[in-house]
């Protein structure tokens, strides 16, 4: 590894890398210090992070692969990193959030699962149950693919269910996300990478590009403008929350890259498009939009009313 002080690098403030450094990817930046020890793999408070599979000794849920620190995980195989639903990125320190969670001195109370993902097995049956790590961010590496992969990554049957859960939570006077927690099987498909940093997580955070996925009005990941994002190619990924932040093989978000229209989607998206969905948004074919909505055409035509999950929508994102 060659530093230049001169220059400040990518994911280095301290210093600077080298362009060849750059261009080899992002796993070329180490911790140099202990003091790299952070946040992210820090010591767990359990007041806060009471799950069963992490913190009952004699319990039948307690899962003796669950690995707390992605530095030490031993599994080495696809793993799809899920999303929390009710996660707030950016909630205050030592507060509770809406439903009464209490918040750790970390400033985050979401728990991560990464569960064991198989690439060759349907879509309903790829996602084992069984938990591999449990984290505050999932640090993802290119899938054995070698892509972060996110076509792969949607039960359609689950998100029937979540939508079916939503509409009686809303009946019932409820926030729509009661009790949902983690029940969406969904999320970026990749391997864990191991050897991220602090100060990497924090730039990909900072720097890359934010994609969102609502299993009640959405069936495909989507930047926050409800552009349809492609598997990426070497790219890196840090799941937070409800958010995923991805950048290209090389650090930077050129190499992310959308669907340029309707025609392009996977089958299995444009067979999955509920009627009320969120409009998809493509810079050329399409014109603009696509949804199998009743009251929209291709081609981004206006609606004669938003729909319960476009007002969803405008809540929760």
């Amino acid at each position: 590894m060659v530093y230049d002080p001169r220059r400040r690098g990518l994911l280095d403030p301290t210093g600077g890398l080298i362009d060849a450094d750059v261009a080899s990817g992002l796993l070329d930046v180490g911790p140099r210090s202990l003091a790299q020890s952070n946040q992210y793999t820090a010591k767990w408070d359990m007041g806060t992070w009471n799950i069963p599979q992490l913190t009952d000794k004699d319990s039948i849920d307690r899962n003796p692969r669950v690995a707390t620190n992605y530095r030490n995980v031993t599994y080495k195989g696809d793993v799809l990193g899920r999303l929390d639903l009710q996660a707030d990125l950016k909630p205050e320190r030592g507060s509770v959030d809406r439903l009464g969670n209490r918040i750790d001195r970390w400033g985050t109370r979401s728990v991560l699962n990464a569960q064991p993902f198989d690439m060759k097995a349907p879509v309903s049956t790829a996602l084992s149950s069984e938990r591999v790590l449990v984290g505050r961010v999932i640090p993802l590496k290119p899938s054995s693919d070698g892509s972060i992969n996110f076509t792969r990554g949607v039960n359609q049957g689950d998100r029937n269910r979540i939508y079916k859960k939503v509409q009686k939570n809303i009946a019932a006077g409820r926030s729509p996300y009661y009790k949902l927690g983690k029940q969406a099987k969904h999320g970026p498909i990749g391997q864990i990478d191991r050897a991220m940093t602090k100060d990497q997580i924090n730039w990909i955070k900072k720097n890359g590009v934010e994609l969102r996925f609502n299993p009640v009005n959405q069936n495909a990941f989507t930047d926050m403008e409800g552009r349809v994002v492609r598997n990426i190619p070497g790219g890196r990924a840090v799941v937070d929350g409800h958010r995923v932040f991805v950048v290209d093989r090389n650090g930077g978000t050129g190499g992310v890259q959308f669907y340029n229209n309707a025609s392009e989607l996977p089958q299995n998206i444009r067979d999955n498009i509920k009627s009320g969905d969120m409009k998809y948004r493509f810079t050329g074919g399409s014109g603009g939009a696509f949804t199998k909505s009743p009251t929209a055409r291709i081609g981004g035509g206006p609606r004669r009313h938003k729909t319960i999950q476009e007002m969803l929508a405008d809540i929760v994102n």
